[in-house]
């Protein structure tokens, strides 16, 4: 199965960047390199403290739907009762 490249590949080869035998990937520096291993952690802390938020977030939506889902179904549970009420009521005239 032949999957389609998300990106064409870099055009030329990559060239050594210094002399201890490190290679860029692509068309980053390892300055560049470095940079984004020492904003990992912060860029990680970031994403998990707004994944706490969205999760908190739908909890709280699903308990308000809960809630009204519950509202909503005694409401019906006492429209019931006023409808079989009334219909004793006519009953009897």
């Amino acid at each position: 199965m032949n999957l389609p490249l998300l990106a064409p590949p870099a055009t030329g080869q990559a060239q050594a960047a210094t002399g201890d035998d490190y290679a860029p990937v692509g068309d980053f520096d390892r300055e560049t390199v470095e940079a984004k291993k020492e904003l990992e952690p912060v860029v990680y802390d970031k994403v998990m403290s707004d994944l706490n938020h969205v999760v908190w977030a739908y909890g709280i939506i699903f308990a308000l739907f809960a809630v009204y889902g519950v509202y909503l179904w005694r409401k019906a549970v006492g429209n019931a009762a006023d409808v079989e009420a009334l219909r004793k009521r006519l009953d009897q005239k």
